[in-house]
């Protein structure tokens, strides 16, 4: 939905958020990057009314998504009640239809387009494309039955007098106050026409109006949006299902690790500063995963081994991430001996140690960028 009420999505924007997406290993860290890249609601509800303004072809991206905003709102034809004597419609008052896919919903000018043609002068020119009397504030939607010429209203203007305010409010007309004054004093101008001043106050009086239903669309979209954002910090975890074939990170949440510390360990194995190479379990290690890591620039780097209640790190003393690794380790993780040398770094991977661990490994990764700059 930001996405789509942005602006800002030219080519580069968009393959960079693709970017993002294709990055992210588990759906809340997705959301949270997109979170940070994507205009969020208070910019889009300072900018949304300025945007609309521009919305003047009937197939601008707004007015397209404006058929979904008044579904969500629950949007029915206007009132039968509208119709001239005569027409079969009418006499189905108090069953108008509800908006949705079975009614062959149509786009309709709220204050007619034959109304706009004098005052615009558009008469001798047909329907035009792009113009103000296209604009969104204008822009409804009806059934095909109620849009009609021969079934429906055709080319009348609708009577707010005669609508139930609940379906006022869902096409942004208001039950009362300037939406609805605006919509009856430019109806009320466009009947007169006399002459240029006469028509200058009709093209004013039209442009109000849209201004005006403009933005309640925009406060629509904007109170939608904060219905459809969520708490990331209490997203419900679900894991994917392992494919036939498992991939590292499949077999890495086949390891049973507390979720902060499966999410650092797929944090690691994605950074691009890092060539990770899985290798055989070694046999006694007790290991049920191993790898190499390296910088991309060279070999030495350092073993990990994946064991259920911990992870081990035996480092390659002379490469470019053993200082690194020995500055976050210091003070928190220490190296067993081993013949009388240090041996490997233990992280633990229970519930007491696990927020130790996942921060370790968290700033390992936000580190490398800088590092691989240097090596």
């Amino acid at each position: 939905m930001k996405l789509l009420l942005s602006q800002d999505l030219s080519q580069e924007k968009v393959l960079g958020l693709v970017k993002l997406v294709n990055e992210a290993e588990t759906a809340k860290d997705c959301l949270e990057e997109l979170d940070r890249e994507v205009h969020g609601r208070d910019y889009l509800r300072d900018q949304l009314p300025n945007w609309l303004t521009n919305s003047n072809t009937l197939q601008d991206r707004y007015t397209l998504m404006l058929y979904w905003l008044l579904r969500k709102w629950g949007a029915r034809d206007f009132s039968y009640e509208n119709l001239r004597e005569g027409k079969p419609l009418r006499a189905k008052h108090g069953e108008e239809a509800t908006l949705n896919e079975d009614v062959k919903p149509e786009k309709q000018h709220i204050v007619p387009y034959s109304q706009l043609k004098k005052p615009f002068n558009i008469e001798k020119r047909g329907r035009v494309s792009r113009h103000l009397a296209n604009n969104i504030g204008n822009i409804t939607y009806i059934s095909h039955e109620l849009n009609d010429y021969e079934t429906g209203l055709g080319s009348d203007a609708i009577k707010l007098s005669v609508e139930p305010p609940p379906n006022r409010n869902c096409h942004f007309l208001g039950t009362e106050g300037e939406v609805g004054v605006a919509y009856e004093k430019a109806k009320e101008e466009m009947a007169k026409n006399e002459d240029t001043a006469a028509r200058e106050t009709a093209k004013r009086a039209f442009e109000e109006f849209c201004e005006c239903r403009r933005k309640l669309i925009a406060e629509k979209f904007v109170e939608w949006l904060k219905e459809l954002e969520c708490d990331l910090r209490n997203l419900r975890r679900v894991e994917p299902e392992a494919l036939v074939n498992p991939s590292p990170q499949d077999r890495i949440r086949s390891m049973g690790y507390l979720d902060d510390i499966e999410d650092a360990v797929l944090g690691l194995i994605a950074v691009r500063q890092l060539r990770v190479r899985w290798r055989p379990q070694k046999q006694g290690s007790g290991a049920k995963l191993n790898c190499r890591m390296s910088s991309s620039s060279g070999d030495k780097g350092f073993i990990i081994r994946f064991l259920d209640d911990r992870i081990e790190i035996e480092p390659a003393v002379g490469s470019g991430l053993y200082e690194t690794l020995v500055n976050l380790m210091a003070g928190k993780v220490s190296r067993a001996e081993q013949g009388g040398r240090l041996g490997n770094w233990v992280l633990k991977a229970g519930e007491e140690t696990s927020a130790t661990t996942s921060e370790i490994l968290i700033k390992f990764v936000q580190q490398l960028s800088s590092l691989s700059r240097k090596m």
